[in-house]
């Protein structure tokens, strides 16, 4: 996953050809580190499709702020450097692939 931070979230996201899902995270958060090998999986699926990142809220607390609240991990989905939803906590990678594709859809 590419790794983004405040000074490369904006380019990244308004810029990708792809949809692009973000994984918000915080390297104490074992949450986070449960669904970081799935967010993994499910780039290697989608590979050429999505482009998968990741922001450490610790390291970019604005962006944390604005798109993943207080909850971690979170998901949030853009396309066109839009935001098309999110969805938090730990979820299963069958769940999770369904809530990707169901947002994805919408684009």
């Amino acid at each position: 996953m590419r790794h983004l931070t405040t000074d490369s979230f904006d380019q990244v996201i308004r810029d990708s050809s792809l949809p692009v899902v973000v994984m918000f995270y915080a390297s104490w958060c074992s949450k986070c580190a449960m669904m970081k090998p799935v967010a993994e999986d499910l780039e290697a699926e989608f590979l050429d499709q999505i482009l998968f990142c990741e922001v450490d809220v610790d390291e970019s607390d604005i962006l944390a702020g604005e798109y993943a609240g207080e909850v971690v991990p979170a998901f949030v989905c853009f396309q066109d450097g839009t935001c098309l939803g999110s969805m938090s906590g730990i979820i299963g990678e069958t769940l999770l692939k369904q809530r990707l594709q169901k947002i994805l859809r919408k684009t």
